[in-house]
């Protein structure tokens, strides 16, 4: 089965989501960045124990997926692919295809800065990232999101703890918030830190509840 969620509101996009994941209950959910090999592999394979995955992928083309179209419909899994637009041509073509439902979803006016998280993580303020993990669940961005960017800072300290500003291949901006920061850091707890937020990256990836998980995290500061 597949559906289509076209835009670029991710608030409603995930609505849909949850909605559609509701009311067809998979075994399990897997999230992707776009249309990989492993994806289209799964829509003409069907699991030994009749499982049944539910797989979002968050941004692809209709090119991408359209000469397959009818073996992701009758696949035995769930396909979500989200488009950030339709043209009136593409929309003729899908609604030739019945069982194929198409979800448009308007684009959404409000912006959210992740950079934010990375600022209040290197300051260790805990409640400036639990205030803004709570507006960003709010406004649609997802725990993938905002567990990158702070992967994305923890590296960029680690870098500078372990290198030179050279060999580290930073902005020298960058480079002087990280050494600022780097009092309020020992190497073996970024390093924790690194293994923990993978785990959690991966696990939302695939669709994991990881709001008790990264509430804990924040309070482990």
């Amino acid at each position: 089965m597949l559906w289509i969620l076209e835009g670029d509101d991710v608030l409603k996009k995930n609505k849909e989501i949850q909605k559609i994941k509701d009311n067809v209950s998979p075994d399990s959910m897997f999230r992707y960045d776009s249309l990989q090999e492993d994806v289209s592999f799964l829509k003409d394979s069907q699991d030994l124990f009749s499982e049944k995955k539910f797989i979002v992928v968050s941004e692809t083309k209709i090119d991408d997926f359209s000469k397959d179209i009818e073996k992701y419909i009758v696949s035995p899994h769930y396909f979500i692919f989200c488009v950030s637009k339709l043209l009136a041509a593409d929309k003729k073509k899908l609604v030739k295809v019945p069982v194929l439902d198409c979800v448009t979803v308007k684009e959404s006016q409000e912006k959210f800065n992740l950079f934010a998280f990375s600022d209040a993580f290197a300051s260790k303020n805990k409640k400036d990232l639990w205030v803004l993990y709570q507006k960003a669940i709010r406004a649609g961005v997802s725990e993938q999101e905002i567990i990158g960017i702070i992967l994305w800072q923890v590296r960029v300290l680690l870098l500078v703890l372990h290198k030179t500003e050279k060999d580290a291949g930073l902005k020298p901006f960058v480079v002087s918030k990280a050494q600022k920061a780097l009092h309020s850091f020992s190497s073996s707890t970024l390093e924790g830190y690194m293994k923990d937020l993978v785990s959690m990256y991966h696990d939302a990836r695939r669709g994991v509840d990881l709001s008790n998980n990264f509430e804990r995290f924040i309070l482990s500061l």
